[in-house]
């Protein structure tokens, strides 16, 4: 990660923190091949890596990838489906083929897994409404993102999803 506007010594420093966090997590994936929660780590942490230097985050990401796909068939409700959720945000983030592995379909199908392994949980709920606004299927989203709405979910802690909160609240809550 060179040094120039966007990065700061801040951003260096979590990306290189989260690289070595990955690579402490893997050697503990590579001790023991079926703990879930060793692959949901270093998966985690190789997405925080990617996010912190976008020059690297590309190819980063499907070592991301194929670790979450790991912990979700290891430990598929570990964090409340947060493997599926992972999984999820990542599709529903990424560029899409060939520049990369960004994909609605899968994204509303992994948020779907998380949101059957804990369905009460307001960040698959979410996500899950995001993900299928993404992938054109409005009325679906609209009726989710209403369900969170009525069930007084505090939405607050996901303002960094703002812009597509403001996208669902035009379109599901317009008159």
């Amino acid at each position: 990660l060179m040094e120039d506007e966007e990065s700061s010594p801040d951003t260096f420093a979590r990306y290189q923190d989260a690289l070595d966090g990955a690579n402490l997590a893997e050697r503990a994936v590579e001790l023991d091949s079926g703990n879930g929660l060793a692959h949901y780590v270093a998966a985690y942490l190789v997405g925080l890596a990617a996010e912190n230097n976008p020059y690297e985050g590309l190819a980063l990401v499907p070592r991301m990838e194929g670790l979450a796909l790991q912990a979700a068939q290891l430990a598929p409700g570990l964090d409340n489906g947060g493997a599926d959720r992972m999984l999820g945000e990542l599709y529903l983030r990424a560029p899409e083929f060939p520049m990369s592995v960004g994909d609605t379909f899968l994204a509303v199908e992994h948020y779907r897994r998380a949101l059957a392994l804990a369905p009460a949980y307001t960040e698959n709920r979410l996500g899950f409404a995001r993900a299928l606004h993404a992938d054109g299927e409005t009325r679906s989203a609209c009726r989710v993102y209403q369900g969170l709405i009525d069930s007084g979910a505090d939405l607050t802690p996901f303002a960094d999803w703002s812009q597509d909160m403001e996208a669902l609240d035009q379109e599901c809550l317009a008159p």
